[in-house]
């Protein structure tokens, strides 16, 4: 006898979480109870298993009375992608699809492509997603690139006339998306389309649970003198919520990682700087992840120029886009390069992690 997989409502599981330690807050609790309302909607128009089935063959409903979704925004750090989890994780399997919103995007790029020609491309892109899944949870929603900026108007206007509920998290409001924008005009129907079909709510300034972690604890660690980042730590780090080991896909290729959360990740200093690794895969890194941990830095003489120029790129990169890095080195910062090729260049590089371990640089926003 198969056993009947346990529905737990999102206010539920915040309160278990508080009972195993972690921290309650008030301005999380309102956001909590939105997502609580939301579920018990969702769960009544999707308690029956063969509407769900009706939906997922393009049967049902024609959204005449479609599930208002949910737009939570606000400053980095404060739980959004956490608060968004614990509703997804409350749902049925089958019922919701949970993106990072550049996959997402990616993703829409390649479904594209692969209808060239066809009559109405969007409409059918929309088709297949309304399939998948009737409720979709993107997570941090931005738009920075004029040819997203140009296909979300007919996306999300697709996605809602076929009754999908879309839930997203962000760092800014609806109507400073694609701020500055390259014919940003067009992209104003994008914002109206989610004041119509979604309801916007700002998770308050809070504690910033990630710059409070990265602000009390050493951020460059060196073996021997230092404890070096645990799995307890990154747990910490990641609201709790983590995988050990795995993959994570960049620009197509499978790299190889220690641990991986929504938006974190930590490698070992060979993967990212041994072997063939394009400046892109870096770039690509820098978008995906606000906070990278990077153990066995090794110091680096005259038979690692290489890897020494890899690192190099990749602070670059890091530094430039406000990517929070949390380092296990076999050295200080002042002597890990004693190769003599670059030494010009590791200055810069030397500075940028003194830098990046400053509370300024801590406080500065993530630009995926």
């Amino acid at each position: 006898m198969s056993r009947k997989l346990e529905i737990i409502r999102p206010d539920v599981r915040y309160e278990r979480n508080i009972e195993a330690g972690y921290v309650d807050d008030v301005r999380q609790r309102r956001i909590v109870e939105i997502f609580a309302d939301l579920h018990r909607n969702i769960m009544l128009r999707y308690s029956s298993p063969s509407l769900l089935s009706r939906v997922k063959h393009g049967l049902g409903f024609n959204a005449r009375d479609p599930i208002r979704g949910l737009y939570l925004w606000g400053g980095v750090g404060r739980g959004k992608t956490y608060l968004m989890d614990l509703f997804h994780k409350s749902l049925q399997p089958g019922i919701s699809e949970r993106l990072h919103f550049h996959h997402f995007m990616r993703r829409i790029h390649e479904e594209l492509a692969s209808l060239e020609g066809t009559v109405d491309p969007i409409e059918a892109v929309a088709s297949r997603f309304a399939r998948s899944a009737p409720i979709i949870c993107f997570d941090e929603f931005f738009v920075s690139d004029i040819g997203d900026a140009m296909i979300l108007g007919g996306l999300l206007d697709a996605l809602f006339a076929k009754g999908v509920t879309l839930i997203a998290t962000s760092n800014v409001a609806p109507g400073n998306l694609y701020e500055n924008g390259l014919q940003r005009n067009q992209f104003l129907p994008v914002i109206a389309l989610i004041d119509r079909h979604m309801r916007v709510e700002k998770l308050e300034s809070g504690i910033d649970y990630r710059l409070n972690f990265l602000r009390k604890h050493s951020v460059y660690r060196v073996a021997g003198i230092d404890d070096l980042f645990s799995e307890v730590e990154f747990a910490t780090l990641t609201g709790g919520t983590f995988k050990i080991g795995g993959h994570v896909t960049v620009n197509g290729r499978d790299i190889a990682v220690r641990y991986r959360a929504e938006g974190a990740v930590g490698f070992e200093f060979s993967t990212l700087c041994d072997g063939p690794r394009s400046a892109n895969d870096y770039v690509e890194i820098a978008r995906l992840f606000h906070t990278v941990v990077i153990w066995g830095i090794h110091q680096l003489d005259g038979e690692c120029e290489d890897q020494a120029r890899r690192f190099i790129g990749l602070i670059d990169e890091f530094y430039d886009r406000g990517v929070k890095v949390l380092f296990n080195a076999s050295a200080e910062v002042e002597t890990l390069y004693v190769g003599s090729k670059l030494l010009r260049e590791f200055e810069r590089t030397q500075s940028r992690i003194i830098e990046m371990r400053s509370n300024a640089y801590l406080s500065r926003p993530h630009r995926p």
